[in-house]
């Protein structure tokens, strides 16, 4: 939805912003130079022709960015967000991610020191001693192993030195947060050296459940990662690193959307969770009256432990024409979760997922350090996964009675009919009442190489290309211990639920296929570059892990996505103090792998086509001696060109899909903005002071798990204002900074979701087709203070 008063202030923002920036750039220092390694060489962001924004670690701990989620606020066209658990977030570029929870590839890859990480949820978390984090917009399947075919996630941890260096720093704040951690570095010989750094991070809940008391919201994270480097001849240099992460938390506040509950959804709830069918005490209601004041009324037993590990080796041998890479990488990931399920002041049904992924990879880079007109990179990745998941549902304590009891009361109006059904229910398995397996393994392999040619001083071409095979394996299982959670069947069944169906399927699945990227690169001067790249990306086939109320059988698998891409950018930097770098793209993708909502879960289908194009700003500025401003904006136009089979709205029949063609996808608003200005100055010859304030700005779009085009699960356009003060020495050994966060304690959803169970209650609308709909909801303000120094 266009709204001219919010676009018009932000032209009229971007302009004043301009023109302060041409009326000051004359008395302003140069800016830092920016050093990436997006095209596996350091190089200048200014010469790389590539979308990418680029973070130091200096930046994100001047910004106080703890977890990629806080970075998705910097860098345009970048979304991270977390639904219900730890394991369900979704990282996205230009619109389009995956989640986490799911055996779905991810769309955006992230590789941390050279190591692809295969599944979102294994990189939340604090991040600490990070050197920089690169964000790379387009498919990038030509310069990295696992193919990118939306972006890339490019994370560097700051590397071994001989140098002495260490740090602790320790911090508290709102919510009982406390956080400490620290580093080393140095010299263990004349050819060996080490860095080791952790970090405690643990906070109390900033949501509570009056139903239950639950503290909502709080977690404990714990990290380690050391590394040695090693020179092990004059051209052979050997780095290790090991890490190892361990999250612990208990759920997000999952709160009740106002504007979608009618009154008879509460005369539904009311009369369900009825323990005696007493009209004058009906049973008890959820907190509908406000979405953002961190108070809910419903069991909340919402908890998740979250660990990993690795070890990796890289391998650098320096040729006289080129260099030669190893990178080889073992890791496990575990993830267990517990849900209630329902959300309603009532015991009615809990969720325990175990999640585990083992992963091996290996890949070989050759690098060119040719000083001629060309240059090239060539490579080779292979990659083993080993992935499960295990899935208990258990029938809390009010499921036969009062809720089974009530729900077929309300259909068949007959006491001894419900009484049957209730007894039937509590006769079965109540733990574990549904279970279900799934698994598969992965082994794929690719070859890659990208060439550049300088055709004069000024003109340069490149051409990439890569094939991707891919080759999976798996099995689902599924099985209904209590008759009543199967589908309804007469005689047999008839009190069934159609919660889940049993199932045993085997799966296969492989695919192969050939990208390729060019670009021309025009270079006018030192300071002026035009580019304009043409690209293709590749997302592979796979499996649906999770149960459904009918049997999928081969529908569990779903094909391969292909994207094309076309972009037009130029990086401009004006008198060495502003740096503007804009890109316009253009991406389509067919065969978009989206995912559908049961009532319990998703399963992942393929959509028609999706197109995703706009355009994206960087901008930095040295404004004078002691004021910066960064800036990042972007624009995004989506649009499903053909969707003939989308899910339908949950009021409607199910089995009638809709055309969701010419609508837009999920997670993709139309704008998005941040602004960020920071004034640094001295107080006498020694200290030190700076006050930072950042804006970010999001448009309306949906953020449902569903895309079904619903108006009611869009969230309305946000902002979100941060402010930071601190005071230093000048030679930087110690600082204390002060922090506020969400300064206006913006409410808004993460993501939103119909209600559990909302069909089978009575919680949708026949006339809108609408439902109760559930909203993650976004922490509120917190401040804090901390405390860093350098020996």
């Amino acid at each position: 939805m266009y709204n001219y008063k919010e676009n018009r202030s932000l032209r009229a923002s971007v302009s004043a912003i301009a023109l302060a920036l041409s009326s000051v750039a004359s008395s302003a220092q140069m800016l830092e130079e920016v050093v990436v390694t997006a095209t596996k060489r350091a190089e200048s962001i200014q010469d790389v022709p590539i979308s990418i924004s680029a973070f130091s670690g200096n930046f994100m701990q001047d910004s106080g960015i703890n977890d990629l989620q806080d970075l998705g606020a910097y860098a345009p066209n970048l979304n991270l967000s977390k639904a219900g658990n730890v394991a369900n977030q979704r990282i996205a570029i230009r619109g389009v991610g995956s989640v986490g929870n799911s055996a779905i590839e991810p769309s955006v890859a992230v590789f941390i020191d050279g190591v692809y990480y295969p599944r979102p949820g294994s990189v939340v978390g604090k991040l600490h001693d990070v050197a920089a984090v690169e964000v790379l917009r387009g498919p990038q399947g030509t310069l990295f192993g696992r193919n990118a075919s939306m972006g890339a996630l490019n994370i560097r941890s700051n590397a071994p030195s001989h140098d002495f260096e260490a740090e602790v720093h320790a911090l508290a704040g709102s919510f009982s947060r406390r956080e400490a951690g620290g580093m080393v570095n140095g010299s263990l010989g004349d050819k060996v050296a080490g860095r080791l750094s952790l970090q405690r991070s643990e906070r109390d809940g900033y949501g509570r459940s009056s139903f239950d008391g639950a503290d909502i919201g709080g977690f404990e994270d714990d990290s380690i990662r050391g590394s040695l480097m090693i020179d092990v001849s004059d051209r052979l240099t050997a780095t290790l690193r090991a890490d190892w992460k361990s999250i612990e938390n208990n759920g997000t506040l999952i709160e009740v959307l106002p504007d979608s509950v009618l009154p008879a959804y509460l005369n539904a709830i009311a009369f369900v969770l009825d323990p005696d069918q007493n009209d004058a005490e009906p049973g008890p209601l959820p907190d509908v009256a406000d979405a953002f004041d961190y108070r809910v009324h419903q069991k909340h037993g919402d908890r998740a432990t979250d660990s990993q590990g690795g070890l990796s080796a890289e391998l650098v041998w320096a040729g006289d024409n080129f260099d030669v890479k190893s990178i080889t990488a073992v890791r496990n990931w575990q993830n267990d979760t517990h849900e209630d399920l329902v959300r309603l002041p009532a015991d009615i049904l809990q969720r325990d997922t175990a999640y585990e992924a083992d992963t091996v990879s290996q890949e070989f880079q050759l690098i060119s350090n040719l000083d001629g007109p060309f240059q090239y990179v060539a490579g080779a990745f292979f990659y083993h996964e080993e992935y499960s998941t295990d899935q208990g549902f258990d029938f809390g304590a009010d499921f036969c009675r009062p809720v089974v009891y009530n729900v077929v009361l309300s259909r068949t109006n007959a006491a001894a009919v419900a009484t049957l059904a209730a007894d039937q229910c509590a006769a079965g398995a109540q733990r574990k009442a549904i279970v279900s397996a799934f698994e598969h393994e992965v082994d794929s392999m690719a070859v890659f190489a990208q060439g550049s040619y300088d055709i004069s001083a000024e003109l340069t071409a490149t051409a990439g290309l890569r094939w991707t095979r891919d080759e999976k394996s798996g099995s689902f299982f599924s099985r209904n211990n209590n008759p009543i959670a199967g589908p309804q069947s007469l005689p047999d069944n008839p009190f069934g639920l159609g919660l889940r169906a049993d199932e045993s399927t085997d799966l296969d699945f492989d695919d192969s296929m050939v990208t390729w990227t060019t670009n021309l690169r025009y270079t006018p001067n030192d300071d002026l570059m035009f580019f304009a790249t043409a690209s293709t990306g590749f997302k592979g086939g796979g499996f649906n892990s999770e149960g459904g109320p009918v049997a999928l059988g081969d529908e569990r698998t779903f094909d391969s996505e292909e994207v094309m891409n076309f972009e037009l950018g130029m990086k401009a930097t004006l008198l060495e103090r502003l740096i503007v770098n804009a890109t316009a793209f253009r991406t389509d993708i067919e065969q978009f792998q989206d995912r559908l909502f049961d009532g319990l879960g998703f399963n992942v289908v393929n959509a028609g086509e999706l197109r995703q194009q706009g355009v994206e700003v960087d901008l930095q500025s040295q404004l004078t001696s002691r004021l910066f401003l960064a800036m990042g904006l972007s624009y995004l136009d989506s649009e499903f060109l053909d969707y003939p089979n989308g899910t339908n709205l949950p009021g409607f029949d199910a089995s009638q899909p809709q055309d969701l063609s010419g609508t837009r996808n999920n997670f993709s608003p139309e704008y998005q903005g941040s602004l960020t200005l920071e004034w640094r100055d001295t107080l006498g010859d020694e200290l030190e002071w700076f006050l930072r304030g950042e804006y970010q700005t999001v448009a309306e779009q949906s953020v449902s798990g569903q895309t079904d085009n619903n108006p009611a699960s869009r969230q309305d356009a946000y902002s979100v204002m941060n402010l930071r003060t601190g005071i230093s020495a000048v030679a930087g050994s110690w600082s204390v900074t002060g922090f506020v966060k969400n300064l206006t304690e913006e409410g808004y959803c993460q993501a939103t979701f119909y209600q559990p169970l909302a069909s089978a209650i009575g919680l949708t609308d026949p006339d809108t087709g609408n439902a109760m709909t559930r909203c993650a909801v976004a922490e509120p303000r917190s401040y804090g203070i901390e405390y860093r120094y350098r020996f």
